[in-house]
């Protein structure tokens, strides 16, 4: 009797969504170890590539100090980096030397997605706004913070008790020892369970075809095989 039955797709091609985390990040401008802030951040992102399942998006605005750090660490690692900037970049812009926005718009141009919270208006509320829609994106906050009470409005103290009042979990980095302390980290999911039942359904049999979509296979399979679920399902009549 002949096989028949599809052979296996290759891991890549197979159709499994991967858990997205999302990174979150704040720190200070002004850091008087830029070099261990940026070691111990590149810890911090390994400890929770090691530790946490799912793959790891970075989420951070551009400041100068420990948001360059970030990103750049971020990228290091092999992480997409998603950028929001509290105005619009002319606006932005002006918080920097020409020779330090030269190398600002260079690392913009790397981010796989920018967003702008607004496009002209009062700068300490933007970066407060910033702030906030950074922790509202994240799955977890890491910090570069020194513990110290929130110093003027948008500041990364104030962004850290934003997160901490509404349960995100966050990772603070002590910027003059690199010591690392979790907070609200029984807050962190670290599955999808409705992700984890629709990775368990049967590929598709007609699976592994051309994809002609820009968009990468394991998309392309996981649509077919939930297709392919749906057009098997009983139907029912209404009533």
């Amino acid at each position: 009797m002949t096989d028949t039955a599809t052979p296996p797709l290759p891991a890549a091609a197979a159709g499994r969504l991967p858990l997205f985390n999302v990174v979150g990040f704040t720190g200070h401008r002004h850091l008087t170890d830029p070099g261990g802030a940026s070691l111990a951040i590149r810890e911090a992102l390994a400890f929770l590539v090691r530790e946490v399942p799912g793959e790891w998006i970075a989420l951070s605005s551009i400041a100068r100090g420990g948001d360059q750090l970030f990103a750049s660490e971020a990228r290091a690692a092999g992480m997409s980096w998603h950028c929001i900037l509290p105005l619009a970049r002319p606006e932005f812009a002006r918080d920097f030397a020409p020779e330090e926005w030269a190398s600002v718009e260079a690392m913009l141009e790397s981010a796989d997605h920018m967003r702008t919270i607004h496009e002209y208006g009062d700068r300490e509320d933007s970066y407060l706004d910033c702030g906030i829609e950074t922790v509202n994106g994240c799955d977890l906050l890491l910090a570069v913070w020194d513990g110290n009470d929130p110093r003027g409005k948008g500041g990364t103290g104030q962004v850290v008790q934003y997160a901490k009042s509404i349960g995100k979990p966050v990772l603070i980095i002590d910027p003059a020892t690199r010591a690392m302390r979790r907070e609200n980290w029984d807050k962190l999911e670290a599955g999808d369970a409705i992700l984890e039942d629709l990775n368990a359904l049967p590929e598709a049999p007609f699976s592994g075809g051309e994809n002609p979509f820009a968009a990468p296979d394991s998309v392309l399979r996981f649509q077919e095989k939930c297709d392919w679920q749906r057009a098997r399902a009983p139907r029912t009549s209404g009533a």
